[in-house]
């Protein structure tokens, strides 16, 4: 996969989520994507991981240890 940190397991684009965006979130995932040469899957995934991490307070105690 591209671009990955050598420090975790790699993951694995499986999955699919529809959800809708602001037109401008859309258009500069597009450029994004065509400069960085990585997927928009992969730079939302990124992204999401990387919210998810800083609002950990979002998951609830019983989900974080299953994890």
């Amino acid at each position: 996969m591209e671009n990955q940190s050598p420090y975790r397991q790699p993951f694995t684009l499986n999955t699919q989520l529809t959800v809708t965006v602001e037109k401008e979130v859309y258009e500069l995932l597009q450029v994004m994507s065509k400069h960085s040469k990585q997927s928009v899957d992969a730079m939302v995934n990124i992204s999401l991981r990387r919210y998810i991490a800083t609002h950990s307070d979002y998951v609830p105690k019983t989900e974080k240890t299953k994890r």
